[in-house]
């Protein structure tokens, strides 16, 4: 690229850093960042999880749709989705989500990723995830079962905040909440969350 010579010649994992470094930095040359993301485009299956879900991140953080990208990423995502940890897949369904990038397929298979494993995702991280396919307007039946079942199980483990966010994204999904939550929730809510029903 013209904006950043010698770029095709970074290594996956470095281009990784400098586009995190740019958005840490404030770096807002966007000529500079959509060169950086025309390469990942064409390289993204170099990326391993970590990488992957870093990068998408990074152009969340900086309100940066760049629609090759991300399908790319996309598409690595779905191959390589039992490599990911719970932290990087939770963000990277937050960064997409943020991005407004909710492609049917991706959330599919991050769904069927949580289900599979849900005991490996701390209460943040699926708090994380049901708020990332409530703003993606995703309804899945059986991941928000399966998250409504297992943060059931472990609120007393969430903070206020992961606490507030996943009562808000079942309400904005319609689900409920298992009556375990009942006792927890005078005490992270200060006021009632719209659309949350307790069973």
């Amino acid at each position: 690229s013209s904006e950043l010579p010698g770029l095709q010649e970074f290594e996956a994992r470095d281009l990784s850093l400098l586009a995190g470094a740019c958005a840490a930095a404030g770096v807002r040359n966007r000529k500079a960042m959509l060169a950086i993301a025309g390469v990942i485009a064409d390289r993204a299956w170099e990326f391993d999880a970590a990488e992957l879900a870093n990068v998408a991140c990074t152009f969340a953080e900086l309100g940066m749709l760049h629609e090759d990208m991300l399908v790319s990423l996309s598409l690595e995502a779905m191959w390589k989705i039992d490599e990911f940890s719970a932290r990087s897949l939770a963000r990277l369904a937050e960064a997409f989500a943020r991005l407004k990038f909710c492609k049917q397929p991706t959330f599919e298979s991050i769904a069927a990723r949580v289900i599979h494993s849900i005991a490996d995702f701390p209460p943040s991280d699926l708090a994380s995830i049901a708020w990332a396919f409530a703003q993606a307007s995703i309804k899945h039946e059986d991941l928000g079962n399966a998250l409504s079942k297992a943060l059931s199980r472990r609120c007393a483990e969430m903070s206020t905040e992961d606490y507030r966010r996943a009562l808000w994204a079942f309400g904005k999904m319609g689900a409920t909440y298992r009556g375990s939550m009942q006792p927890l929730y005078s005490a992270h809510c200060s006021e009632p969350v719209s659309g949350v029903v307790m069973v």
